[in-house]
């Protein structure tokens, strides 16, 4: 029940913070291509992320949510990169592309 954050790093000394969604094909070829559906992920842990419910946040991702929330709100940190990491061709998947602008807007 993590909300599709596989990653939440929160570096107050640095100034960012990072979110990522990972996938890792065990036997990549050539022909596969990166998931998009990973990669509109980042957009719920995203909303999970930046939820104003705390409440409603899982005790998996709560602690970590809570970090971020609370640098962010200490302007300890300046900048937040969402991360799609895996071992895949996106270059050929368009709707990727489309997902991670969205996430950016």
């Amino acid at each position: 029940d993590d909300k599709k954050c596989d990653l939440i790093f929160v570096d107050r000394e640095s100034g960012l913070a990072i979110v990522a969604q990972a996938y890792n094909k065990r036997f990549p070829s050539l022909e596969n291509l990166a998931k998009e559906n990973k990669a509109s992920d980042l957009n719920t842990a995203a909303a999970w992320v930046f939820s104003d419910d705390i409440s409603k946040v899982p005790n998996t991702i709560k602690d970590a949510v809570l970090d971020l929330q609370e640098a962010i709100t200490e302007q300890a940190i300046s900048t937040v990169y969402f991360w799609y990491v895996h071992n895949l061709d996106e270059t050929k998947n368009q709707k990727v592309e489309t997902e991670l602008n969205t996430l950016q807007a």
